[in-house]
Order: C-alpha cells, then structure tokens, then sequence
C-alpha cells in the first residue's frame, strides 16, 4: 500500500502557502493531480492533511504553481505510509519527466533529478523514517544549486 500525507505545504519567498484546513475534498484550491494517478481526499490526522492512498505502484505527483518559478524553497509536512515507497516532494516540475525530487525511501534520504524521463541520484544519505512522524521536508533549488532537508537540517545537496 502506498501513502502519503502532506499536512501543510509553503513556497517561499511568499509564492504559495496552504495548510488544507478550508478543503472537504482533494485536489481543489490550484492543486492537480499531475501524474494522473491514485484518489487523493482530505483526511484529519492532528489538523487536515492530503492524503493519497493506493495498492499500486505508480507516481503520484499533485502540483501547484507555474513552471515559471526557478529560484525558491518549498517545505511540507509529510508522513510515510511505508518506507518500502518513495515518500516526498518536487520542485522545478516541468511536467511528468523532468523535475527534482527530494524523497524517503528504504531507509535513505534522496535528492534526485528527472530529465528526458530518467533519473539520476544527485545525492543520498542514510535516514531511518518512522511511519507516525510527519517529516518538515524542504527542496532549495536557486540557480545550479539544490538542496534537501529534513527537519531544518541540510542533509542532501547537489550542483546541477
């Protein structure tokens, strides 16, 4: 089963800020399901969260912006529903084959890129996700430089 659980959601500098609490269902509010893939709804989990839940093993990919937006830091609260599932957010979404990618996965920490449909690891570190605690998930991209982290602290950081 794969779940992911995003409890607020904030591009700064001031670009978009959401936390879910005026919604009753999901995507609305700008918000598009990218991919195309899985049911997303509006759960309560501490406070509303987007919640998307689903037996197979396709890319779940929601959005909101523009493809215009180049430097800036995107963080959200997200929970794991398994570890043994890619878990986390996109930053420079161009459309559903190229984009970044910071994600928990297998007891790692991922920083990724998605180019012409292949990715590529920039870098990975160890990180042990535990399946009740939201992570504070934050992608920097500015310029050539992109970094990850978890929890305020700079754990994954490439140039590109």
């Amino acid at each position: 089963m794969v779940s992911l659980i995003l409890s607020c959601y904030h591009i700064s500098p001031s670009l978009l800020s959401d936390n879910f609490e005026s919604y009753s269902s999901f995507p609305t509010g700008g918000w598009t399901n990218a991919s195309g893939n899985g049911t997303w709804s509006i759960a309560t989990d501490g406070s509303k969260v987007a919640t998307q839940t689903s037996s197979t093993s396709n890319t779940y990919i929601m959005t909101n912006g523009t493809s215009s937006w180049t430097n800036y830091t995107y963080s959200a609260k997200v929970k794991v529903g398994s570890t043994s599932v890619r878990n986390g957010i996109v930053a420079r979404y161009i459309n559903g084959n190229n984009y970044y990618f910071l994600i928990l996965y297998n007891g790692n920490l991922l920083l990724n890129k998605k180019v012409s449909g292949s990715t590529s690891t920039i870098q990975q570190v160890p990180f042990t996700a535990n399946t009740s605690t939201f992570y504070n998930l934050q992608l920097e991209v500015n310029g050539t430089s992109v970094k990850g982290y978890v929890d305020g602290v700079l754990l994954v950081q490439g140039t590109d």
